[in-house]
């Protein structure tokens, strides 16, 4: 029997922070909506340009949006600021495993709209305010207006707890016990 096993996340780094302290300790407004991009070292692979098309036509759709682009960098131990200032974390990748930004999202309470990919959509299950949708514009767009006119934060316990690094690391030693058996 195959047990995939994704990469955990540090619940002790990445939790939900306080949304206007986060942004005023980068000097950010709290008038702003803004959607958090990665484009990491691959922004062909992460579709950089159509996730700023999709964030575009969102902005046309219900108004002024800001795209950040996290290119890689942002130090580890800023990164769970950067993800609690946004108001969505946008990913449009080509091909993921399992993308670590989105569990780290779904760790701060930080809504997520996404493209299938990976294994997001087993992810997202158990988390109201994030949306996995198609590969088109129109309806990423859409998803997004849909994220800022309802509860911006959201936060999933049981979804968090499936991924947290220490629950996942006694799950490998289960299965070394077995083998060793």
């Amino acid at each position: 029997m195959a047990k995939i096993i994704p990469m955990g996340v540090n619940r002790n780094i990445f939790f939900p922070i306080d949304k206007s302290k986060a942004r005023k300790s980068l000097g950010w407004s709290d008038e702003e909506r803004i959607v958090l991009f990665y484009a990491g070292g691959d922004p062909v692979i992460k579709r950089y340009d159509f996730a700023k098309a999709v964030v575009k036509e969102a902005g046309r759709l219900c108004g002024k949006i800001r795209m950040e682009n996290l290119e890689g960098g942002v130090s580890y131990d800023k990164m769970p600021l950067y993800i609690n200032v946004a108001d969505c974390y946008l990913l449009t990748s080509v091909n993921e495993g399992s993308p670590c930004m989105v569990k780290e999202a779904i760790c701060c309470g930080v809504p997520v709209v996404s493209v299938d990919v990976g294994d997001v959509a087993i992810r997202f299950k158990k988390i109201k305010g994030t949306r996995v949708i198609n590969n088109s514009i129109d309806d990423l767009a859409q998803a997004i207006c849909d994220v800022f006119s309802g509860e911006n934060k959201f936060y999933s316990a049981a979804a968090a707890e499936e991924i947290d690094e220490e629950k996942l690391l006694d799950e490998v030693i289960e299965i070394y016990k077995d083998v060793v058996k």
